[in-house]
């Protein structure tokens, strides 16, 4: 599997009132579903969060979110007595994806090779 960093939920969250989210949890299912589904804590995917994550004491993941590449998320975010799933989720982000990166094309593309003239010239 390939992971990427994930772009939703490696941000610092606020309660309403704008104070840290500590103890809040980020739940993460496959999109448009409840079904759990994991995200890893490491590049590797070798290690996973919980599910739910349970932000720490300034309002983040304990370790970044990782996304593998072939799959879809949906996160939610709720206080950390809602239940599982959560009944009345502050927010909710369906269809959360990522790209594999280890696959791209290179923008350059080999040619001939440009002959030096003068300081502002080339012939190609």
């Amino acid at each position: 599997m390939t992971w990427q960093i994930s772009p939703f939920g490696n941000d610092q969250f606020f309660t309403s009132n704008g104070t840290l989210a500590v103890g809040y949890k980020l739940y993460t299912y496959l999109a448009t579903t409840t079904t759990k589904e994991a995200v890893a804590a490491d590049f590797a995917g070798s290690a996973n969060h919980t599910n739910p994550i349970v932000l720490n004491a300034i309002g983040m993941p304990p370790s970044p979110i990782y996304l593998d590449v072939t799959k879809s998320y949906k996160f939610v975010y709720a206080t950390p007595t809602d239940t599982d799933p959560p009944a009345s989720p502050i927010y909710t982000a369906d269809n959360i994806t990522v790209r594999d990166l280890t696959n791209t094309t290179s923008e350059w593309v080999a040619g001939t090779t440009p002959t030096y003239i003068s300081a502002d010239s080339f012939s190609v």
